[in-house]
């Protein structure tokens, strides 16, 4: 589920009220792109976006900020048509993978390649659209991604590059750096217990929550092979691991059970948002109420962000 069909629409749905198990999300603003759209962020009002090449390989993969409120709205793109990567036809293909977000500046991951497969990871804002380079790695294309962004907050987004993890302000400079036990595999920024700004998932199987300064608040085991998504909120950390999502604060543990095949991508208010199929879904974690946001569309796969403060898209 990690691709939009060709001209589908990209919704924001701002203040959702969640009261019933059916579809239920009215969107606050919807765009319509001409290629797929293959990765979002939001945070607060504002949503960055990646669209994939076009059908003549004459644009490639690139990103959009689309601020909708707070100051002057509108749609940036970051960087122009170019000739690469996408037409030199890399043997394993090429694109963005991820993107994330602060209050107003954008981070993605970008890969070319062949059996060496080059990483890159770029940062842009509306105030400065050209794609300014953070990190580039160049490793097998069989082994898992070197660069990890996570979810972003206003105060910034976190980003890894195997074991060193840096927390980038809005401003485009670091607010911290960290050096995890493993390489990084899941992160997550938000407000949570405790002053814990920051969660970070290695594949030593630790999960540590760190402060605004990045030292460690609590470092916790799992089994690498289960753990699929990552989100930290007031409530705690939250963990799917598997068919379930272990939400987290110091020593009280609560799990809740997810169907086969539904992926978490965000938690808040008291609600597990997750994908499943194509649909959207806020199951609500102290009662088990499951409602359905967005109904799947036949022949139409979903990717989909949250953030507390202002809805998902």
């Amino acid at each position: 589920m990690n691709l939009v069909a060709v001209g589908v629409a990209l919704a924001l749905a701002l203040g959702i009220c969640v009261t019933a198990a059916t579809g239920v999300a009215v969107p606050g603003r919807t765009g319509i792109e001409g290629t797929p759209i293959v990765a979002i962020a939001v945070t607060g009002t504002s949503v960055t976006y990646a669209v994939g090449d076009s059908s003549t390989k004459s644009d490639c993969a690139h990103v959009y900020l689309w601020r909708t409120a707070g100051g002057r709205t509108g749609k940036w793109r970051f960087g122009k048509p170019t000739n690469e990567p996408c037409v030199e036809n890399p043997s394993t293909g090429s694109g963005i993978s991820a993107v994330a977000m602060s209050a107003s500046r954008s981070l993605w991951i970008q890969y070319a390649g062949g059996n060496l497969r080059d990483w890159q990871l770029f940062t842009a804002s509306r105030l400065k659209t050209t794609p300014r380079q953070l990190a580039f790695a160049e490793q097998d294309v069989s082994l898992p991604a070197p660069i990890v962004i996570g979810q972003g907050t206003a105060a910034g987004v976190p980003y890894a590059v195997r074991q060193l993890v840096t927390f980038l302000g809005d401003d485009g400079s670091p607010l911290f750096e960290w050096t995890a036990p493993g390489n990084v595999l899941l992160l997550a920024a938000g407000t949570g217990p405790d002053g814990a700004e920051v969660a970070v998932f290695d594949d030593t199987g630790t999960l540590t929550l760190l402060n605004a300064r990045g030292a460690i608040l609590t470092s916790t085991i799992y089994p690498t092979e289960g753990v699929t998504a990552l989100a930290l909120g007031p409530a705690g950390a939250a963990v799917q691991n598997g068919t379930t999502v272990e939400l987290r604060n110091g020593p009280q543990v609560k799990t809740v059970t997810l169907p086969d095949g539904a992926r978490m991508f965000g938690y808040g208010e008291g609600r597990i948002y997750y994908s499943l199929s194509g649909s959207i879904h806020a199951l609500k974690a102290a009662t088990g109420q499951d409602s359905l946001l967005v109904a799947a569309r036949a022949g139409r796969s979903t990717v989909a962000a949250f953030a507390t403060a202002g809805g998902f898209a």
